[in-house]
């Protein structure tokens, strides 16, 4: 009887070694698949997915505000307070033609109302057509401001030397290296000669997650962030190094001048890059 038990006892303990390995092998699979990053279809899948989920904090992730806890004057007082910023600390602004802005990745305007205080015409432009119908709802400038939604790798849709200011803060970073260049170049297409180009960008993740890419894929760390975050959808997280930045900005246009930045976080080496033709 006690053999019979003991055999009974090794069958059960190696099924359970075997459903233990299966689903250590099923999560294996979920976090290491391909390592390309997103392409532009799935990113705005992911923003729309986002921006009905919980459209506030994924726009600006401070901890203590996800699962729609953002009031909503709170969250839009924040892009104010950011732009005056900009235009109080930096003299490069000083002195722009207070004509037409660009806003890109708008999201639900947050930063594209901040700039109704300095420019007589201001657009957002956004992947997400939710988004967009979320800036338009809460658009309180609506003489001044507005809103267009955009799927394409370009800017197409708007003419050539056509704005005096472009801003993109805290959104290239979620757009993999191809697509920051090829928007860049077209921010530099719209802007008018004399106009200034301000967007953020980081140059240096930390050292983990720089790792993490490097040794394992883009998709495992995107499966890490949304076991850490319980989401569905994920932000990827892209850099450009500093050195490469500048000769892709001086290749193509002129860089007015580089400020430290810690939007994205401290651990990470972020700039504000001003930028002209």
């Amino acid at each position: 009887m006690k053999r019979f038990e003991k055999i009974k006892l090794v069958c059960f303990e190696k099924r359970h070694s075997k459903i233990i390995s299966l689903k250590f092998f099923l999560i294996f699979i979920f976090l290491y698949q391909s390592n390309k990053p997103m392409k532009l279809q799935n990113i705005q899948k992911n923003w729309e997915g986002l921006a009905e989920t919980d459209p506030m904090w994924s726009i600006l992730t401070q901890k203590e505000m996800v699962n729609r806890q953002w009031d909503t004057v709170d969250f839009f007082s924040t892009g104010e307070v950011e732009v005056n910023n900009w235009f109080s600390n930096f003299e490069e602004l000083k002195h722009l033609n207070s004509g037409r802005a660009l806003d890109f990745g708008c999201g639900m305007g947050r930063i594209t109302q901040g700039l109704c205080a300095h420019f007589d015409y201001v657009l957002g432009v956004d992947i997400s057509g939710t988004m967009v119908d979320l800036a338009n709802e809460n658009n309180i400038f609506s003489e001044k401001c507005f809103y267009m939604h955009n799927d394409q790798p370009n800017l197409k849709d708007l003419e050539s030397d056509s704005f005096d200011f472009i801003s993109s803060y805290i959104t290239l970073q979620h757009l993999p290296k191809e697509y920051i260049f090829s928007y860049i170049e077209e921010f530099l297409r719209v802007l008018k000669p004399g106009g200034v180009i301000l967007f953020s960008l980081p140059t240096r993740p930390p050292f983990l997650y720089r790792f993490l890419i490097r040794i394992f894929t883009q998709s495992f760390v995107n499966n890490l962030r949304r076991l850490r975050y319980k989401m569905k959808y994920v932000m990827e997280m892209h850099w450009v190094s500093e050195a490469e930045m500048k000769n892709f900005i001086e290749c193509r246009g002129k860089l007015i001048n580089m400020y430290p930045n810690s939007a994205v976080g401290e651990d990470w080496q972020e700039y504000l890059f001003l930028v002209s033709k």
